[in-house]
């Protein structure tokens, strides 16, 4: 007969073996939900997401497209891209593991899924009503956020990636496919992209929005490029991460975006719509992600979100003021 103190370690040894076994499952758990599996697994999830939503609108846009003298390679790479904007931007947005090639700081992957997100809805717009110059503007764009920081990335920054890990492999896929499609469908010669033989001139808008947009493509023109050329010498504002060169990059990529936004705007109206609207989402995600930072207690942000917060507010109310005049005209 076992007395009360004899029944008190047993139970205590029995609880202990108990607990050790079920931490050991919850480890395994654990492993399965947020380890190599879980990231082989998401990775997995999203490039089937990825061509199903491709699929999917190629089946919805493809007449549109043809209709618009749009072959099936630029429209693919703009549907693809779009799908795939809003697709990462909520994995970006919680900073999941199996997102991305390299360990991105919690600010900037919120950043990077602004851009996601922008990509997105200006893909969107593009082939709601697709047309020659709109989907040469979207490539445009695209080209100039991947190439370079592709070519970054390979040339100074490849020891960043690990490439035991399947995300890696997704990345220089997806960054190598898209940089050549996006180039390729920018060149005639290439026979990707037929101009229809009657294409309207374009376009230019009001002088006052010119003279906006000159000043807006300068200014990121010259961030983006200063964050290639000096990631680890800039910071501030101009960088929240001097020393990590390949994180400053890809912030750098989607400057160079916007630079291009504003400058084909310049030049035709057609564009100013698609420009705004990819300034507004990114401006007001680049402010939603700097706001979260500084809630956490991080007070570098501030100068970034004073300014996304203005290009946001700035581009939604131009876009307003366009389309009010648009609805008076006679």
């Amino acid at each position: 007969m076992l007395n009360e103190f004899e029944k008190s370690h047993l139970f205590k040894a029995a609880a202990g073996t108990v607990g050790q076994d079920a931490g050991a499952s919850l480890n395994s758990v654990r492993w399965m939900v947020g380890g190599p599996m879980a990231d082989a697994i998401w990775f997995g999830v999203a490039g089937v997401l990825l061509m199903a939503g491709t699929a999917a609108g190629h089946v919805i846009w493809k007449r549109r497209l043809n209709l618009a003298g749009i072959t099936t390679l630029p429209g693919l790479l703009i549907i693809s891209t779009t799908v795939g904007g809003f697709l990462a931007a909520p994995f970006w947005w919680f900073d999941l593991p199996a997102s991305f090639a390299w360990d991105l700081p919690p600010l900037a992957a919120r950043m990077l899924s602004a851009a996601s997100l922008a990509f997105g809805v200006a893909g969107l717009l593009v082939l709601r009503r697709p047309e020659q110059g709109p989907c040469r503007f979207y490539n445009t764009m695209l080209a100039f956020c991947l190439v370079p920081l592709a070519m970054a990335a390979v040339i100074f920054d490849i020891e960043r990636f690990d490439f035991g890990l399947p995300v890696t492999y997704g990345f220089f896929a997806v960054v190598l496919v898209l940089s050549t499609s996006s180039l390729s469908a920018l060149f005639p010669p290439m026979e990707i992209v037929r101009v229809p033989r009657a294409a309207k001139a374009p376009e230019p808008p009001s002088p006052s929005l010119r003279t906006g947009f000159v000043f807006l493509a300068a200014a990121f023109g010259v961030w983006g490029v200063a964050l290639f050329v000096l990631p680890d010498e800039l910071s501030g504002l101009w960088s929240l991460w001097p020393g990590d060169t390949l994180t400053s990059r890809l912030n750098a990529a989607t400057k160079l975006a916007l630079a291009a936004a504003f400058a084909m705007a310049v030049r035709d109206r057609q564009h100013v719509a698609p420009a705004l609207l990819f300034a507004s989402v990114y401006g007001f995600g680049v402010l939603a992600a700097c706001l979260v930072s500084l809630v956490e207690g991080d007070t570098g942000p501030r100068g970034f979100a004073a300014v996304f917060g203005a290009l946001g507010a700035t581009s939604t109310a131009m876009l307003a003021a366009r389309h009010r005049s648009r609805d008076s005209a006679p």
